[in-house]
Order: C-alpha cells, then sequence, then structure tokens
C-alpha cells in the first residue's frame, strides 16, 4: 500500500492481495483507484490515458533491486461501481 500511495498516482480505494496461479512466490495485487487528477504532478494525465487504452505502467517499488510491478486495467467486468 505505501509502494502505491507514494508513486502519487491517487487515493487507492480498495485493494486485495492474490498470489499468482503459476507462481505462488508472486503476488497479485488488484486495486482500486481514485485518480489524482487535481495533482501537480503531470504524469497522472499520461498514466489514465496508458491504461484507458490498455497499455501497462511498470512501477519501481525500489530503484535499488531488479523487481518492478505491472499495472494494468482489470480484464474483468466492473463490479457495479
Amino acid at each position: 500500500m505505501e509502494t502505491l500511495q507514494n508513486a502519487n498516482l491517487g487515493v487507492i480505494e480498495r485493494m486485495t492481495e492474490l498470489p499468482l496461479k503459476q507462481n505462488p512466490l508472486y503476488k497479485r495485487i488488484l486495486f482500486t483507484i481514485l485518480w489524482n487528477t487535481s495533482s501537480t504532478n503531470p504524469m497522472v494525465e499520461t498514466w489514465i490515458e496508458r491504461i484507458q487504452n490498455h497499455q501497462t505502467l511498470k512501477l519501481v517499488p525500489k530503484k535499488s533491486e531488479p523487481h518492478y510491478w505491472m499495472i494494468t486495467q482489470s480484464c474483468c467486468p466492473n463490479s457495479g461501481k
């Protein structure tokens, strides 16, 4: 949660953590975000556009480690929100 908040994407409304089916050593995190469109960060609009165009965002939690997170739009139907 802290990494997502530090990325200044917006407000995380809901978050669910699940193991990956193919490799339980890794996780899949599903979250709902209220985008921070009034932010002074000019990248927010670019990020929103990328997500809406079914492209991925790569978030690097720690620059000292080789791991990154891939953020994509959900392929599941909206759950009524």
